[in-house]
């Protein structure tokens, strides 16, 4: 309903409605011809080197888990230190697990990162069967969330999976001082549609495909939890993850 009747020029973002991205760092060939049953694709910001190094030695490590092969893959923006870009070309060329898109790295641009992210897993990866998105600081317990998953394929449950924690009829904070404050110009209703707040989200291919085509038909807001609220409503499931999650870095 907030979006019905949305003006054309609203949906005329280059990079949100035309999906004019391009991978500056790519590594594509990280899912060709493999089968993948788990891809992860992690929110980095271009600075967290450590971070991104930390996942690699932990959680990051089981490529493959019960004979299910996982690959991970870190989503990049645009960088303006040359010194940072130069570091990020080199872990690429080590590790090959880095992506990068054509729009600057910043926390009012979180929406362009999803956005390119699921530009990238529609292009580049669209062969995995599930797909958990998840920020840097955040640890998974792979075992628990394989067999999770494992479950699922049993009981033939591969398509139309969407699980988060999800907030219902959460409103826009207008104070001044406030990190997320969003004005009426940016948001003039009091609540926002059903959001997974937060990471980690489990979605099987066809959701991603559904969220990525979606977009076209989302005006921009900064908020990147909020804008894919847009996308959820007729996805089968949507539950708390949490026991799949160890914590916080």
């Amino acid at each position: 309903m907030i979006n019905r009747n949305i003006s054309e020029e609203k949906l005329e973002n280059p990079l949100l409605h035309k999906h004019q991205y391009r991978a500056l760092l790519n590594n594509a060939i990280i899912c060709k011809g493999k089968g993948v049953f788990l891809l992860v694709f992690v929110h980095s910001s271009t600075n967290k080197i450590l971070e991104r190094q930390q996942i690699r030695s932990t959680y990051g490590s089981f490529s493959d888990y019960e004979n299910e092969h996982i690959e991970y893959i870190f989503v990049l923006g645009q960088t303006l230190k040359p010194e940072i870009q130069q570091k990020i070309n080199k872990e690429s060329e080590k590790y090959m697990d880095i992506v990068q898109g054509n729009f600057v790295d910043s926390y009012r641009n979180l929406t362009y990162k999803l956005v390119f992210s699921l530009f990238w897993v529609n292009n580049f990866c669209s062969n995995a069967k599930f797909v958990v998105k998840v920020d840097d600081d955040v640890i998974i317990n792979t075992a628990l969330l394989i067999q999770h998953l494992q479950q699922k394929k049993k009981d033939n449950l591969l398509t139309n999976v969407l699980e988060c924690y999800m907030l219902i009829d959460k409103g826009p904070y207008r104070q001044n001082n406030s990190k997320w404050r969003t004005s009426l110009l940016e948001y003039p209703f009091p609540t926002y549609p059903p959001y997974c707040n937060g990471n980690p989200s489990i979605m099987s291919i066809d959701v991603i495909i559904k969220m990525y085509d979606t977009t076209k038909e989302v005006p921009f807001l900064w908020l990147e939890d909020v804008y894919g609220g847009d996308f959820y409503p007729g996805f089968q499931t949507s539950k708390c993850i949490s026991q799949l999650v160890m914590g916080y870095m």
